[in-house]
């Protein structure tokens, strides 16, 4: 979990916090007097009692009166969970406090490209700086079959189909970084060069991104399927780092899925 995650943690925790207090205030608020006292007699049968601590008394309740016995349980209860939930709140929001005083990110920020390079830091935050180094590492334009259409994306790359440019403007439209065709080494060192890689700004995760775009062509689709093994032998699973879709020459690519994946892993 990093930084903002544990933030977005925090506030959600608060609330939730907040949101229980209130519940058990408005119920201890409607309690019934006194406290619970229950006893076994010497039939063993419990016999329950409200102790009323202003008078110093205490007040048989007969069994038939469930109702009044079951509101002074919850009352204890709701007592005991109120004093450790407010524990909770306080020491929660003293950490939302201190979190929102000064991010390190902006001490990072603040230095000058020059010497920013000469700092190893310790969260390293998500901006230009960092995008534009990661989309570096990954080596695009390893890949040297020949683009042969004149389709272009939004962000300027020239891509091999009209859905790798929908899919790409998608990426754009939703400041998604990403890298078309980087290199990626798997297992036994072999070689490929994915559609595209993506970064989860929010949770530093990257994924792999393939379309495969004609799975009504059994010698493509055979070699798609042997693709996603290829993946998988290396570590590489849906949902956890890797991404695909799928089209065929009358079944377009169904967006609508793409911009659930895209909410639900990218963002």
């Amino acid at each position: 979990m990093n930084s903002s995650q544990l933030f977005d943690f925090l506030i959600a925790e608060q609330g939730h916090l907040e949101e229980m207090i209130g519940l058990v205030q408005q119920r201890l608020a409607n309690a019934p007097e006194g406290k619970l006292h229950q006893m076994i007699n010497h039939r063993k049968y419990v016999q329950s009692y409200v102790y009323l601590e202003e008078h110093g008394t205490r007040k048989y309740i007969p069994n038939n009166n469930s109702d009044l016995i079951q509101r002074l349980a919850q009352k204890s209860y709701d007592k005991q969970i109120l004093e450790v939930m407010q524990k909770r709140l306080d020491c929660v929001a003293n950490t939302v406090s201190v979190y929102r005083t000064k991010d390190p990110d902006d001490i990072l920020s603040n230095i000058p490209d020059s010497r920013r390079n000469l700092i190893t830091p310790i969260d390293e935050p998500i901006d230009d700086y960092y995008i534009q180094k990661w989309k570096s590492q990954k080596h695009p334009g390893e890949n040297t079959y020949e683009i042969n259409t004149n389709i272009y994306t939004e962000a300027g790359e020239h891509v091999r189909s009209k859905s790798e440019k929908i899919i790409a403007d998608k990426f754009y439209g939703k400041d998604i970084p990403y890298v078309y065709e980087p290199l990626l080494t798997l297992r036994h060192q072999i070689k490929i060069t994915p559609d595209f890689v993506l970064l989860n700004k929010r949770t530093r995760q990257e994924f792999y991104f393939e379309h495969f775009g004609m799975m009504d062509n059994p010698e493509y689709s055979s070699k798609a399927i042997h693709k996603i093994e290829m993946y998988q032998n290396s570590g590489y699973w849906f949902g956890m780092n890797l991404l695909y879709t799928f089209e065929t020459s009358s079944e377009m690519c169904d967006m609508r899925l793409l911009d659930t994946m895209i909410q639900n892993y990218l963002i």
